[in-house]
């Protein structure tokens, strides 16, 4: 979405064994998140861990 790197544990050739930060329990993906992903990425890129904290703050009341 915003272009940065996504630090994804799964790509990280030095250690394969490491589950990606996306699958940390404390990690919530704010409602309607990935509904803003365009359709020629669904499935073929990841959302970086800051837009979902940041789309996370900006959906809480």
């Amino acid at each position: 979405m915003c272009g940065k790197d996504n630090n994804c544990g799964h790509l990280n050739v030095s250690d394969q064994n490491q589950p990606c930060w996306c699958f940390d329990s404390q990690i919530r993906f704010a409602d309607g998140l990935l509904s803003q992903v365009s359709a020629s990425h669904l499935n073929l890129a990841c959302i970086c861990k800051d837009c979902v904290l940041g789309a996370r703050f900006n959906d809480e009341p």
